[in-house]
């Protein structure tokens, strides 16, 4: 993937205001550099215009995306708990074209603004931008800078919530209503001796009371779920013993059903 002279004034200009995670080593001109340029203005949503780099971010984008999921499995198989946690976060960047935790994890839910990119994906080819009650960007900008997190949010009233962004109700409402899209799980554990060396780990997931499951975002068929990862490290030594999937259908969600692994 050589860079062309037509396309470096673009690069330049995306390595300004879409490079905003790593430094890019090698400059517009390298391939590296370039790689790094398209991938970073992706998860930054900053506009591409030219049809050249518009097809090279899509190839880009394609192949990393499966490189940094299938090193995650290989951590995971090698028991490398902080590679595993590395090359998961990375994956959901990717993904979800946010950089956690600097962005609010409701920006995956945006309706539009400065950028070229759209909201989460959804099922039967539509995206979160293009449904009528998408969060405006600008209300996103705000919850940012407020540094207000999902849980906070979904606490306050929406005419207290529409007053601290400086947003209308209608706006505040938009913004609880995506709070609660976020899968989220409760976890508990318990540990009981059963030898002297043995161990007997109970873990209860359940899910979280506020967790809202849409069609759309999540899916709607019978064998439509949310994964999520579950596994047992030592942190002193560095090392994943168990691991697995646990996947929530939207009856399960429903009902708050939970999850009892021994």
């Amino acid at each position: 993937m050589q860079s062309r002279e037509e396309e470096m004034e673009e690069l330049e200009n995306l390595l300004d205001t879409g490079c905003v995670f790593a430094k890019v080593k090698g400059g517009c001109d390298s391939v590296n550099g370039k790689v790094n340029i398209l991938l970073q203005s992706y998860v930054s949503r900053a506009l591409v215009e030219g049809h050249s780099l518009l097809s090279d971010q899509a190839f880009v984008v394609q192949n990393v995306v499966r490189i940094v999921r299938a090193l995650f499995e290989v951590a995971l198989r090698n028991g490398w708990p902080s590679s595993a946690k590395h090359m998961l976060r990375l994956s959901k960047n990717l993904e979800h074209r946010l950089w956690y935790p600097q962005d609010a994890a409701l920006k995956q839910f945006v309706g539009g603004g400065t950028g070229g990119g759209t909201g989460r994906q959804l099922t039967q080819g539509h995206t979160q931008g293009q449904m009528g009650n998408a969060i405006p960007a600008g209300v996103l900008e705000k919850v940012d800078a407020s540094l207000l997190q999902p849980e906070r949010l979904l606490e306050m009233d929406v005419n207290d919530l529409a007053l601290l962004l400086r947003a209308n109700v209608q706006s505040a409402r938009q913004l609880k209503e995506a709070a609660r899209w976020l899968p989220r799980v409760d976890v508990e554990c318990s540990v009981q001796p059963v030898t002297r060396s043995v161990l007997r780990l109970t873990v209860r997931l359940t899910p979280h009371s506020d967790w809202r499951w849409n069609d759309r975002l999540h899916g709607s068929g019978p064998v439509a779920s949310e994964p999520f990862w579950l596994w047992v490290e030592d942190p002193e030594n560095d090392h994943i013993y168990y691991h697995e999937t646990v996947n929530f259908t939207r009856k399960q969600v429903s009902l708050s059903s939970f999850f009892i692994k021994q």
